[in-house]
């Protein structure tokens, strides 16, 4: 597992916005997610369009 991927995950406050992967959210009492594209892609992660979905969506897709 030296160099396999990892999925990072947190509900601080603009942890998408700064560099984390997913931001746990609570909105009108529901638990919501922000995800930064940029960051999971740069990771070798690929997010589900399903997943992409329902997030709220912080960075883009990374250029190549």
């Amino acid at each position: 597992m030296e160099h396999a991927p990892v999925l990072t995950v947190s509900d601080i406050g603009q942890f998408a916005k700064e560099g984390g992967m997913v931001q746990l959210l609570t909105e009108q009492n529901r638990v919501r997610f922000a995800i930064n594209v940029a960051v999971i892609e740069r990771a070798g992660l690929k997010p589900s369009s399903q997943l992409l979905k329902l997030a709220q969506i912080v960075g883009g897709p990374m250029k190549e």
